[in-house]
């Protein structure tokens, strides 16, 4: 649990806006170097290892080379909450990181990771909101889901989430990828914990808002729980430069329940050209006979 905050140096729901703080803007992919749905920039011409490489994500799961474990450990640490948290929409996506600089004191270890991971930072991907079964990144048993979230995390190998990613090592990064969907009922605290990015979303609409809330949040209602399936498999980025350096693990047996009013105010956000950001998934590529690791999270 996270220690209490005293009230004199914590208001609930507090937030600053801020115009480009420094470091924040470093890591950002140019607004106009990819796109979804316009032709001149969407992922059937993302450059380079995008279109070239052997272990590109997302992918279809389980797929046709799959390794079944015993319940195996997923460990997160108590680092995974804090009082005050950074919201960014970069044209492409709505961001949460809990510093400016890509870290924080969560960790993840357990099954498949060879050190400790650091928590960086996660994101969303969603489709249209008018089709229930498109918006996830990757597919399980054929069925897709409304909204995918990613938390992102680096090796503790490295210095940083860029150093991470700059290594070429396949496991250099590790994101675990959760389903969400909004539903009237079952609601618990992972939709109260949801709502609070949710409520902010609103003064994010504009392509290069960013937000620092003062606002104490707690992503473990989040995570994978004990008696949770996952599959994990290596890939890569799902945006440019799809570096394959990534190790995922996708939670595939509980699916997130989210108040329907949240997930409808990702519909007005804006990309860079200032339309609605819709459908910003990469599309299932070729698992090509790599494999897929399942196990349930003790």
């Amino acid at each position: 649990m996270v220690n209490s905050i005293s009230s004199n140096i914590f208001v609930q729901g507090l937030f600053v806006i801020l115009s480009h703080p420094k470091g924040y803007w470093s890591q950002l992919v140019s607004e106009h170097s990819f796109c979804y749905e316009e032709s001149i920039c969407n992922p059937d011409v993302w450059p380079g290892i995008c279109q070239t490489g052997v272990r590109q994500s997302p992918i279809a799961l389980p797929g046709d080379r799959v390794e079944t474990y015993q319940s195996n450990y997923l460990r997160f640490n108590e680092g995974y909450s804090s009082s005050v948290f950074y919201l960014q929409n970069d044209g492409h996506t709505i961001s949460l990181t809990f510093s400016p600089n890509y870290t924080s004191a969560g960790r993840m270890a357990g099954f498949g990771l060879r050190v400790p991971y650091i928590f960086a930072k996660l994101h969303f991907h969603w489709g249209d909101f008018k089709e229930p079964d498109i918006g996830s990144e990757h597919s399980i048993y054929g069925q897709f889901y409304p909204m995918e979230m990613h938390l992102v995390h680096y090796s503790t190998f490295y210095d940083s989430l860029s150093q991470a990613i700059e290594s070429g090592d396949p496991e250099g990064v590790a994101v675990v990828a959760v389903f969400l969907e909004p539903a009237e009922e079952g609601l618990g605290r992972e939709a109260e914990e949801f709502n609070k990015i949710a409520r902010q979303i609103k003064s994010l609409y504009p392509f290069k808002m960013y937000r620092e809330v003062y606002d104490l949040i707690d992503l473990e209602p989040l995570l994978p729980k004990p008696g949770d399936g996952c599959y994990q498999y290596h890939g890569s980025l799902t945006t440019p430069d799809c570096s394959e350096v990534v190790l995922w693990t996708v939670s595939s047996t509980r699916v997130i329940p989210i108040d329907p009013a949240d997930f409808k105010r990702f519909s007005k956000v804006k990309d860079s050209d200032d339309l609605p950001l819709r459908n910003n998934f990469r599309p299932l590529k070729k698992s090509l006979d790599r494999v897929v690791k399942h196990f349930r999270v003790m």
